[in-house]
């Protein structure tokens, strides 16, 4: 409720003053009062003074005051103190101080009050840390206590539940799980992309990217390498087999290309000596009983003259990790078996054994294809060859009787089989003893031999 100050004349009318007014011993509450010490009650005050916050329009703030002559006190400093947009006219109010006015229970505390007991309200002064922190302005305030969406900015580290979020404004880096980033974005544990996600490198048009999903050929999901725009490899989570150049691949490692896979192996020394390695496969075992690098296939330079770098292709096993070079293909052409400078196409150093083969009937077309040696058994009758078949150009074939209990014979150009026997006496031969050699020229088979014929 607001009392005019211009009524007090009538509400002393009785002599009655305000300190009076606050001693009521002896008085009592009257309608109207008798006495110094009574006290009216609300509806005398209503009925003489019937003003209220809403009829005050055009009232001065005088109107809205008490005005005394005792215990004078500076309004402009209950003004400055409580923020006070209007003037107060009045000079003095008895016995009443600032204090009174606005009790110390109204106190707040100053935001560099750590003790939580409060500060006066004359200590949010204009550019104080209080007055910077409620303003916003941030201008005494080490660090803002948050930003608006509104363009506001901050300097300074950042570091957010430990390292749960970091900002290193020295170094412009950002951690993840760290309070020490070593990278623009440093993230010390696991990411995670959902399925539709695409991990992204700057480009122009966002054709470099990796993602994880499913492909249109397969069952499962993969994770997959794209550049331009194109799926450059693939990994499958189910089998763990990378493709290269494929989207489907069927092996650990399949290699794709429309005109060929290819596994490049590189040795960037640029001075290359005789026998030093150019590449290598290494063929390994975690068998407990010989974990060991078992096999190889290299690559090796030559002993050609220096200016060039020819590569041999060499071949080695082993056992218990000692390995040893057993082939060795000559940038030539040239294969040598347990030698390492074959002289010719095929230079084995070594015994040599082929497929053989055992005949004990007659028969017009047998299979030699692969056989070098025919055994023959006659021990259950007479044997007549009249052809083969399955003989190739330059193939060797050794005809050898393992008994003599009965006849062995070779017909000359039988024409019973694929391919026919030349016998050097143009005739059917019996082999009485030992055998014929025999050399095939794709088409038949001649008698090279001068065994013993009758």
């Amino acid at each position: 409720m607001a009392h005019r100050a211009d009524g007090l004349n009538d509400i002393f009318e009785h002599d009655v003053k305000i300190r009076d007014n606050l001693n009521t011993t002896g008085g009592t509450i009257q309608e109207t009062p008798i006495n110094p010490k009574d006290i009216v009650n609300k509806k005398y005050v209503d009925d003489k003074f019937p003003v209220t916050h809403a009829s005050t329009t055009g009232q001065t703030s005088s109107d809205h005051h008490i005005k005394t002559t005792s215990a004078e006190i500076d309004h402009d400093n209950i003004i400055n103190t409580h923020n006070l947009t209007t003037d107060i006219s009045h000079d003095s109010i008895a016995d009443v101080s600032a204090d009174d006015h606005h009790p110390q229970s109204h106190n707040i505390a100053s935001h560099s009050d750590t003790s939580a007991t409060g500060a006066e309200l004359n200590t949010l002064t204009d550019t104080s840390d209080a007055d910077a922190l409620h303003t916003h302005t941030g201008t005494n305030l080490t660090d803002d206590i948050f930003l608006l969406n509104n363009g506001d900015t901050a300097s300074g580290d950042y570091n957010f539940d430990s390292g749960t979020f970091y900002i290193d404004a020295t170094n412009n880096r950002v951690g993840i799980g760290t309070a020490s980033p070593g990278k623009l974005l440093d993230v010390d544990g696991d990411i995670r992309i959902p399925s539709t996600g695409k991990l992204y490198t700057i480009t122009s048009n966002d054709l470099n990217y990796i993602n994880y999903n499913t492909w249109a050929t397969r069952s499962g999901y993969g994770l997959n390498f794209y550049t331009t725009g194109v799926n450059r490899m693939r990994i499958e989570d189910s089998t763990g087999n990378v493709g290269i150049g494929t989207t489907s691949p069927g092996a650990k490692l399949d290699v794709s290309s429309t005109t060929g896979g290819k596994i490049r192996l590189t040795r960037t020394d640029t001075q290359v000596i005789a026998d030093e390695v150019a590449g290598e496969i290494a063929f390994y075992t975690t068998d407990i009983t010989d974990a060991n690098e078992n096999a190889y296939i290299r690559a090796v330079k030559d002993t050609l003259a220096v200016g060039t770098v020819p590569l041999d292709i060499t071949f080695g096993t082993g056992v218990g990790g000692v390995v040893d070079e057993r082939m060795r293909i000559l940038y030539n052409g040239k294969v040598g078996i347990g030698t390492t400078t074959p002289t010719s196409k095929l230079d084995v150093n070594g015994a040599i054994s082929s497929a053989s083969l055992t005949v004990t009937a007659s028969a017009d077309n047998t299979n030699v294809a692969g056989v070098n040696t025919m055994w023959i058994t006659t021990s259950g009758g007479a044997v007549v060859l009249g052809g083969l078949t399955g003989g190739v150009d330059g193939q060797v074939l050794y005809v050898i009787r393992k008994d003599t209990t009965n006849d062995l014979t070779l017909e000359n150009e039988e024409g019973a089989g694929t391919q026919d026997f030349i016998m050097h006496q143009g005739s059917d031969e019996i082999i009485d003893g030992g055998g014929v050699v025999l050399v095939c020229d794709g088409s038949d088979w001649y008698d090279v031999s001068h065994a013993k014929h009758v």
